[in-house]
């Protein structure tokens, strides 16, 4: 059935036959009969496109191992978009949305019933202690306190403070006012230095606090920080009650009250408190879900790789189906009944072909080599798509010359061979694609393919086949996938799609007529097989064994044109 096999063993025959005068080893006409009339090449071709489809589904099953040696801050050297629809919880974002919480939960602070009795008693007993000093009275009345902190304070104080303390206290002229602020301000809190450290830093940056009171209970409103005075700030506004025309006085008054008052105030943070509620507020954050798209990109070439794009990746991977034993099955399943509804329907529309087992098996050769051709290719738009040299995903619908099976066998058989062969080599391409949603995509290059044969029938010569394939190409590729393209572009990036698009399938269309016609001549050769094309360039007046017919023999020459 191979010509140039034939060919080769005939010339050998021929030679032994001069050398040794004995009969040919291999009587090629035999085998020529008996293979024509059996259907074992037929059969076995068969079960080579079954085979292969199931195959090259399979592998474009596989999961490419992208991350090999990546390590966190190495720029990727090629992009990497998801294979497939998958969500993941993205633990970065989480965590700084918790952060969020945390930090928007307000400080707990607790009233010190304890330091708020130290506070009264201490300034109570200053009173007490001036108005026995004056009466000369101290160390009778107070022999108990005199190593206390107001008795130390009431000695120290000079003798213009004591009298007007004395004055005040005795007489009930601004002390009314300070006694009411004194209660007033310790009911609501002072601010210890401890818990008020950098309060002039974060003054008015909106630091809310919640306040526990003596009993435990804690309040329902939040307050500024900034609302509490601190140690200092009732110190002035204690002593300004008491003595609002007197500088001298109030100034003094003021340092003996922040001693009185202490350090501590009344009012101090509750650090566990604190973190228990900022626990259960960030407890409380649901974590974030991202959902992914097929095809969306999970980091492009030079970005910097971080642990949340690992992760992100790792979701991918553990997203995608795993090739094993069912789904071995599964591919050569659908390419089994694929194939058998090819047949069936060719057997209908052309039944020349069952037989002719030659047409079977130029038939079968061609639609494994376009599978394999289509498989090659999108192997090649998926490495540029790495390389960042192509950005757009969904042009691989325009990337794959899924004519070249068709546009072959229109003519090298005839186009209903070539419809039908070409419409499975567009159903397994779709599903070597995208498995799951493979029916529209079928649809769009059944639709190429067929029509594509149908307008290279009956070429008669190469540049024509040529100048054809690549215009219909070209022209159906953008018909059926115009949408694809306006649609599908980002916002703001059509023109950068749409001249990339240009690019890919003029690229397409010029790869499929030079595959075409390249294909087309190698299966002349192997298959001594005539197409209209072969037919035309034969009968050139100027090919070389027609000029010796006319030399030698013009009369047959004549007749013969």
């Amino acid at each position: 059935m191979f010509f140039w096999v034939k060919h080769w063993f005939a010339r050998l025959r021929s030679r032994r036959r001069g050398e040794m005068g004995e009969k040919p080893l291999v009587n090629w006409e035999a085998i020529d009969s008996t293979l024509e009339k059996s259907r074992i090449p037929a059969v076995l071709m068969l079960v080579l496109v079954w085979a292969v489809c199931s195959v090259l589904l399979m592998l474009s099953r596989e999961r490419q191992q992208h991350l090999v040696d990546w390590v966190d801050g190495q720029h990727a050297p090629y992009s990497i978009n998801a294979a497939v629809d998958f969500s993941y919880a993205d633990s970065a974002l989480t965590e700084s949305m918790r952060e969020t919480a945390r930090a928007n939960e307000p400080e707990y602070f607790r009233l010190d019933s304890r330091l708020t009795s130290r506070i009264n008693s201490n300034i109570g007993d200053f009173f007490l202690l001036i108005e026995n000093r004056l009466a000369d009275e101290a160390r009778r009345r107070n022999s108990a306190v005199s190593d206390s902190l107001p008795s130390r304070l009431a000695e120290k104080a000079s003798s213009t403070l004591a009298g007007a303390l004395d004055r005040e206290y005795r007489r009930g002229g601004n002390y009314p006012v300070f006694s009411n602020l004194l209660r007033q301000t310790l009911s609501r809190g002072i601010l210890g230095d401890s818990s008020s450290g950098g309060r002039e830093s974060v003054k008015g940056a909106g630091v809310t606090l919640r306040v526990i009171d003596s009993r435990g209970r804690t309040s329902r409103d939040t307050f500024a920080l900034n609302k509490f005075p601190t140690v200092e700030m009732a110190s002035e506004l204690l002593a300004t009650a008491l003595f609002p025309e007197d500088a001298q006085c109030r100034s003094e008054f003021r340092q003996i009250l922040r001693e009185l008052i202490g350090a501590d105030g009344n009012l101090n943070c509750d650090p566990e408190r604190t973190e228990e509620a900022r626990a259960k507020a960030a407890a409380a954050v649901v974590p974030v879900v991202v959902n992914k798209t097929k095809g969306s990109p999970l980091i492009r070439k030079g970005e910097v790789f971080t642990p949340s794009v690992r992760e992100m990746i790792d979701a991918e991977r553990a997203a995608t189906p795993k090739s094993g034993l069912l789904e071995a099955y599964r591919q050569m399943a659908w390419s089994f009944f694929l194939l058998l509804a090819a047949v069936f329907f060719l057997s209908l529309v052309s039944s020349d072909i069952r037989r002719d087992n030659l047409r079977i098996v130029i038939a079968g050769l061609t639609v494994v080599i376009a599978l394999t051709v289509n498989y090659e290719a999108i192997k090649l738009f998926g490495y540029l798509l790495r390389e960042a040299t192509l950005r757009y995903e969904n042009l691989v619908i325009g990337a794959v010359p899924v004519a070249l099976g068709a546009v072959m066998l229109s003519i090298m058989l005839d186009s209903r061979t070539a419809v039908c062969c070409g419409g499975l080599v567009a159903v397994v391409t779709a599903m070597m694609i995208m498995p799951d949603r493979s029916l529209e995509l079928a649809l769009r290059w059944v639709a190429i393919s067929s029509v594509t044969a149908l307008a290279v029938r009956g070429v008669s010569n190469y540049r024509s086949f040529f100048v054809r394939t690549a215009l219909w190409v070209f022209l159906m590729t953008w018909a059926l996938n115009l949408d694809v393209i306006l649609f599908g572009a980002p916002e703001g990036k059509f023109t950068a799609e749409f001249a990339e698009a240009f690019w890919v399938i003029s690229c397409n269309a010029l790869l499929c007529a030079m595959l075409a016609l390249a294909l087309i001549f190698l299966f002349e050769l192997l298959f001594n097989l005539s197409t209209n094309m072969a037919l035309m360039v034969l009968c050139d007046c100027n090919h070389p064994l027609l000029e010796r017919l006319k030399r030698e023999a013009p009369g047959t020459m004549a007749h013969s044109m």
